[in-house]
């Protein structure tokens, strides 16, 4: 323990100077090394709390000589007994505000042990003194050294009076005070009356680095150091890993079990658990927080965020102004694809626009340049289109002001199969321009959108007449080409309620719980930067998956059925 020490009281028959009974300090104690959480995984079982052993108030009974230094026989002799307990008086303060913490109390000075024994451990080790009359007293007439359980006795004590004292300091106590038999005070009269007396005494040693505590306390985490790091960490999809965090408890209070690690944010449910405080972690002292895990079988980026919660209620994360996160943030890359194609079931290339309506157009409505200044006024115009050019099919935004429009081809319907087209970008493309894949629409305002923007991103969400269903939120990948005059194969696996995304035979990412699972497919664009926005798509091919039910929605599908003939596909990672 740390802290400062105090020692002293005055007695009434004084013939030695008393202990001054003002805090004096002594040497910084060193820390033990730092407590080490580790948190099991896949399932999550907080460890249990080590819960110190505490033996009831001693009741009196004469004993045998505790061992320690041997004790000189009293004289006179008698059958008298004094016996004890040294015990640690606890006040562990955990919350900023409120009522006195049990087993507190607050003195004229501030807050310590309130005196009395909880069933609060006993101080092995500690050396006491038996002198001749009362205290201060006079010659030593034993010592000894209390046990495991913090207990002592004196035997063969003849009628008269005793002092009973410890002294202050000393390496079995700590830095700290007395609270009983009174504050500040380490020794105690006892007089035996008759030849057969027996008396208890009790000293209560509150362990402190600091003095007096402060009637509320502050909880501050401070970071020292991590590994994993740059974050995002590179992960490869199902490799184990081990997180490691050391925290310094740089308030205040005392993180009791009670204290715990709170999810404040995530995106990889499978890590997101509370993380329990196994034991007390002292003011000063440091804590390490050990989270191993294995990633995720699929790429992307996965995040889980955590601050400290106090037994209050009281949220408070890193620094001083509590507002850093403990952070888990990997990132899986992309999974080279294994394509076994046969033949597609059809191929629109090289000359060929055979499912498409060109040329085909769609109109925004816009601020008419005309009244610049007035909101109100607006015209409509054609804004986006696609037509063919030299054989392949041209997609482009006539005015920047368009968002996520799509075009469906006059394919029948089709449910579960492969379908991939090569888009040649042939403008510039700002951060945020996009285009991709709408499938399985059922309607020309329904489907799911499977897209990416220029600065390496992808999302894939799903759209019913106005309803929005995001299946995966924007994220970053490294298999796109970014930026304009480049181009990127994309890829969309569909079977059952799941969907797997390629981008240049890399697979991505997969989803479930679609809400379609039949219809026709389509191309997307959009742009609100770039005038005259605009690609070329090519090799659009379409193979089948056999053998697929479609299940009910929500209902998960296994993996890709190998191909059987010679319209089918297989893809893995």
């Amino acid at each position: 323990m740390l802290g400062l020490v105090f020692w002293g009281a005055a007695c009434t028959r004084a013939s030695r100077t008393p202990v001054p009974p003002s805090p004096t300090p002594y040497a910084s104690p060193t820390f033990p090394p730092p407590i080490t959480l580790k948190v099991p995984l896949p399932t999550p079982t907080p460890t249990a709390t080590a819960t110190p052993v505490r033996s009831p108030t001693p009741t009196p009974s004469p004993r045998p000589w505790t061992p320690g230094v041997p004790t000189p026989t009293p004289r006179p002799t008698g059958e008298g007994v004094i016996e004890g307990v040294v015990w640690r008086d606890e006040c562990i303060l955990t919350t900023g505000a409120g009522p006195v913490p049990p087993g507190c109390r607050v003195y004229d000075k501030g807050m310590a042990g309130d005196g009395y024994r909880h069933g609060e451990p006993g101080i092995p080790g500690v050396r006491v003194l038996l002198r001749a009359g009362p205290c201060p007293g006079g010659e030593i007439l034993a010592e000894t050294i209390t046990d495991d359980e913090g207990r002592f006795v004196f035997t063969g004590l003849a009628s008269g009076y005793y002092c009973v004292e410890i002294p202050t300091p000393q390496p079995a106590l700590g830095p700290g005070f007395w609270t009983a038999p009174k504050l500040e005070q380490s020794f105690v009269d006892v007089h035996i009356t008759w030849r057969k007396d027996q008396k208890t005494v009790a000293f209560g040693w509150f362990p402190s680095d600091q003095g007096y505590l402060p009637t509320t306390c502050t909880n501050i985490a401070l970071f020292v150091e991590e590994n994993m790091v740059p974050a995002p960490y590179t992960v490869y999809a199902g490799m184990a890993f081990t997180k490691r965090w050391r925290v310094r408890n740089g308030g205040t209070c005392i993180w009791t079990p009670e204290y715990r690690l709170d999810v404040v944010r995530h995106t990889w449910p499978e890590m997101a658990q509370d993380i329990p405080i196994p034991r007390r972690v002292y003011p000063g002292e440091d804590l390490v927080i050990e989270l191993p895990g294995a990633a995720p079988t699929l790429p992307g980026f996965y995040e889980v965020r955590w601050r400290f919660r106090a037994p209050n209620g009281q949220r408070f994360g890193l620094g001083y102004q509590g507002d850093g996160d403990l952070r888990l943030a990997i990132f899986v890359p992309e999974i080279a694809a294994t394509f076994t194609l046969g033949e597609p079931l059809w191929t629109d290339l090289d000359g060929k626009i055979a499912y498409w309506v060109v040329p085909q157009y769609d109109t925004c409505e816009v601020q008419d340049p005309n009244y610049p200044d007035d909101p109100e006024r607006t015209i409509t115009i054609r804004c986006v289109g696609i037509m063919a050019r030299d054989g392949h099919l041209l997609v482009r935004v006539l005015h920047p002001a368009v968002r996520d429009r799509w075009f469906l081809a006059n394919y029948p319907p089709v449910s579960n199969g492969y379908l991939e087209g090569t888009f040649t970008l042939l403008s510039s493309c700002e951060d945020d321009d996009r285009y991709g894949f709408i499938v399985r629409a059922p309607s020309p305002n329904e489907g799911i959108i499977v897209q990416v923007a220029c600065n390496r991103r992808y999302r894939i969400y799903q759209w019913q007449k106005g309803t929005f269903g995001l299946l995966r939120p924007w994220t970053f990948t490294g298999v796109l080409h970014p930026g304009g005059k480049t181009s990127n194969r994309l890829g969309v696996w569909m079977k059952g309620g799941r969907l797997r995304f390629y981008i240049n035979r890399f697979l991505v990412t997969e989803v479930g719980g679609t809400w379609f699972f039949q219809g026709k497919f389509g191309v997307l664009i959009h742009s609100v930067q770039t005038n005259d926005f605009r690609y070329l798509l090519h090799d659009l091919r379409f193979w089948t998956i056999p053998d697929a039910t479609t299940p009910t929605p929500g209902e998960d599908e296994g993996g890709v059925t190998n191909a059987t003939n010679s319209n089918s596909a297989t893809l893995g990672p």
